[in-house]
């Protein structure tokens, strides 16, 4: 659990006027771990790693929530697990980025059972290509749901100029580049190397930064 004497981002918007909310998964950032503190709304369930459709259920609470504090200085914090293995997404998407793609509830576990060895386990190269169509399809749906779907509603409002606008992940996953799948127990740069995009109001700062930074540094940024 967080300490009680850490500041956190939401409680420094909160203390400068900001109305904040974050609709979640849950998990390692579920409220029992403190990561509520600052937020007037904070929802463990709508971004859920087993939900078929997590971005899409996180978009429109956040739609609904904007919608009631329309008008007010805003702060939101938007998390999903739709990427996160087991790669699940919607039907409608299987065949976006591969038409072959197979229907999986399972992710990795189809492929690799649920022994404590099972992420070292060698898979012919289509199973692998498969997990990894999993992925990127996931990927996919949650690009176009929640962070087009924030794009586009805030461009409804006319308030898409003005907006900052941060994307980042919290690791990446590995499909046997070095002997292993999924993460946890390595780091290598498949892991570690994560996207951070960020938007700022009227298209200020734009272009490439290839300086070593992390998550940490978010909210100096801000």
């Amino acid at each position: 659990r967080i300490g009680e004497d850490y500041p956190l981002l939401a409680e420094v918007f909160q203390e400068n006027g900001f109305t904040t909310a974050a609709f979640t998964g849950g998990g390692f950032v579920d409220a029992q771990f403190g990561f509520h503190r600052g937020f007037q709304v904070y929802a463990n369930k709508p971004g859920d790693v087993f939900l078929m459709d997590s971005a899409g259920r996180v978009l429109r609470h956040f739609k609904d929530f904007a919608e009631q504090h329309w008008g007010e200085d805003l702060f939101v914090f938007l998390h999903t697990y739709q990427a996160h293995a087991p790669y699940k997404f919607p039907s409608r998407f299987k065949s976006a980025l591969n038409p072959g793609l197979k229907s999986n509830l399972l992710g990795p576990g189809n492929f690799l059972g649920d022994k404590k060895t099972a992420c070292f386990k060698e898979l012919p190269a289509a199973e692998r290509q498969e997990l990894v169509d999993l992925y990127d399809t996931a990927i996919h749906y949650a690009d176009q749901a929640l962070v087009g779907g924030v794009a586009r509603f805030l461009k409804e409002k006319g308030a898409y100029d003005e907006a900052t606008i941060a994307v980042v992940s919290d690791h990446g996953e590995e499909f046997y580049d070095h002997g292993s799948w999924e993460h946890g127990h390595s780091l290598y740069g498949e892991l570690i190397r994560i996207p951070m995009v960020i938007k700022f109001p009227h298209g200020r700062r734009r272009g490439l930064d290839d300086h070593l930074t992390s998550i940490a540094d978010l909210p100096g940024l801000l």
